[in-house]
């Protein structure tokens, strides 16, 4: 028999979390929500975009893209209006972008912004409130 898959495994964490989520106290019941918010993500996160990534913007610039300077050359190109690698260098990185909050966008549910904690929750941010 072969083992478990990763996705399977989160499965069964989401599964049982769920199960369990009647959970008296609203501090405690909101940390079995932000658990259930990770164990979601990580079934459906897929694999590493990084790689992929670097190398479409690695050809937008016709450099490095992973060199320590690549964040300037970035920002050169974008800043440059007359720069022709603009326009495709925006729309990959819009791109990039809106993959990633599609990704994490269970997150954004699990974990609010700090103004819409539930009562009485610390922040657990360092020098939070």
């Amino acid at each position: 028999m072969d083992r478990p898959s990763d996705v399977a495994l989160w499965r069964a964490v989401v599964h049982t979390l769920r199960a369990h989520l009647d959970v008296p106290d609203e501090t405690d019941r909101r940390q079995v929500e932000r658990l259930l918010a990770l164990a979601e993500y990580a079934t459906s996160r897929g694999p590493d975009p990084s790689a992929a990534r670097r190398a479409e913007l690695r050809e937008l610039l016709g450099r490095s893209a992973g060199a320590p300077d690549a964040a300037r050359s970035i920002s050169d190109v974008l800043l440059d209006g007359a720069d022709p690698r603009r326009a495709a260098l925006r729309a990959a990185l819009v791109a990039h972008v809106d993959q990633e909050l599609a990704t994490v966008e269970v997150l954004l549910t699990g974990f609010p912004a700090p103004g819409n904690r539930v009562a009485g929750e610390h922040d657990d941010r360092v020098g939070g409130a």
